[in-house]
């Protein structure tokens, strides 16, 4: 506690992950939530500060609340929120936060291919990546409060702080984002959401008397929300909250699944074996003397791009059609292990040193025809590289997994 009294409240909390070896929260953390939920009252239990509170949808106010992003609620500035962000890259350059249900493509088909980088050197997919907020084992992380004098006007001491870590499965503006498709056994989106927000467990919680320098002890009066105070702090009044514009809401009407709607996948070019994010059964594959299991799969997949253009400089003009082929191929051993190879066949690089394309070039009268740079030596690759872990490849040198094998192992280039 720095401070408490007429003069203005500041205090910090320490949340400290007590696990030897795993992040809070764990998994898949951009859709897990632990945050702090901090309410401050007066002597007479008179709210002067609530901070981790939810809005009307269920969702914490920060910059993914819809009543946030629609100006009906204010943003929790004093938000402690250990969610993790999505960050996806945009056409032109530049970085923004997104709500992602699938992993992000700029493309508007159900256009679904293997990486072809190495996600083991990256981490992430090349569109987007995740900015962590977790906490790391044995550490800690902390959250700074504080209330103005403007709303302590009227209030009397001893100022008491209630503390409560709160965690649960996924945000409710998920469940918003991917609301267009529907969902199962007749539900709306707004029951949906309910049975998430029923789901919030408080994993700890604590009171102390701020006063008195932070000594653990319970405020001696119920909760009364100051609409004033809550007002003058940003919000946190779910008396307050019932006043704003219910178009921000969750719709409760029924949508079932949309399934007609999904386009299906277009195929690859050629696939041997289980298909890339397929369903249905798992095959058994086969077992390595090493006691690697591998269920291989090949994905040939590419595109093709074809462009057109036309160059005056005021003395000759030319003109061009130029075509460019990519051509990727994944073997899949297993869920982590992998050879990629990447080819362009219809380009190379001439001795001069420029890039030269298949199509047609008409650089002034009696100078056009054809340009073929069909090719398959070297210089058509691209990507050629393998990657994996040395564990799985052979798992029966450590079994038990003791010896710390889980390392990756990259061969090639991109």
């Amino acid at each position: 506690v720095d401070r408490a009294g007429r003069d203005g409240i500041a205090f910090r909390v320490e949340l400290r992950n007590g696990t030897d070896g795993h992040n809070v929260p764990t998994g898949f953390d951009a859709e897990r939530l632990v945050w702090l939920h901090v309410t401050v009252t007066d002597a007479a239990g008179t709210v002067v500060l609530e901070s981790g509170d939810l809005d009307p949808n269920g969702d914490v106010r920060d910059s993914h609340s819809v009543y946030v992003h629609d100006g009906a609620l204010p943003a929790d500035d004093q938000l402690f929120s250990l969610q993790s962000r999505f960050l996806v890259r945009m056409v032109r350059g530049g970085e923004r936060e997104q709500v992602l249900a699938i992993p992000y493509s700029p493309s508007p088909l159900v256009f679904l291919r293997p990486s072809t980088s190495s996600t083991i050197l990256t981490g992430r997919p090349a569109g987007a990546r995740k900015h962590r907020r977790t906490i790391p084992p044995r550490r800690s992380k902390w959250a700074s409060y504080s209330v103005g004098p403007e709303v302590l006007a009227g209030t009397a001491g001893p100022y008491y702080a209630t503390i409560r870590i709160k965690a649960g499965m996924v945000p409710v503006n998920l469940v918003h984002e991917i609301a267009d498709v529907g969902f199962d056994y007749g539900m709306t989106e707004r029951e949906v959401a309910e049975a998430v927000v029923a789901g919030h467990v408080v994993v700890r919680e604590r009171s102390v008397n701020l006063s008195a320098g932070g000594k653990e002890e319970p405020p001696p009066a119920p909760l009364v929300v100051a609409a004033s105070a809550a007002d003058a702090e940003g919000g946190g009044a779910d008396a307050g909250h019932d006043t704003v514009d219910a178009g921000s809401g969750l719709s409760e009407e029924p949508v079932p699944l949309q399934l007609d709607a999904v386009p299906d996948r277009p195929k690859p070019l050629l696939e041997i074996g289980p298909r890339f994010l397929g369903t249905g059964r798992i095959g058994r594959g086969f077992t390595l003397p090493g006691g690697a299991v591998w269920r291989p799969s090949f994905v040939l997949f590419g595109g093709v791009r074809s462009g057109v253009s036309t160059v005056d400089d005021g003395t000759a003009r030319g003109s061009e059609w130029a075509n460019r082929i990519d051509l990727f191929g994944n073997l899949a051993l297993t869920g982590s292990e992998r050879f990629v190879f990447g080819l362009r066949p219809a380009d190379r690089t001439d001795a001069a040193g420029v890039r030269r394309f298949s199509g047609y070039t008409a650089a002034g009268p009696g100078a056009a025809g054809f340009s073929q740079q069909w090719n398959l030596d070297w210089d058509t690759v691209t990507h050629l590289f393998f990657e994996g872990d040395v564990g799985e490849l052979f798992p029966d040198l450590d079994p038990d997994d003791r010896r710390g094998l889980v390392c990756c192992l990259i061969n090639g280039f991109i």
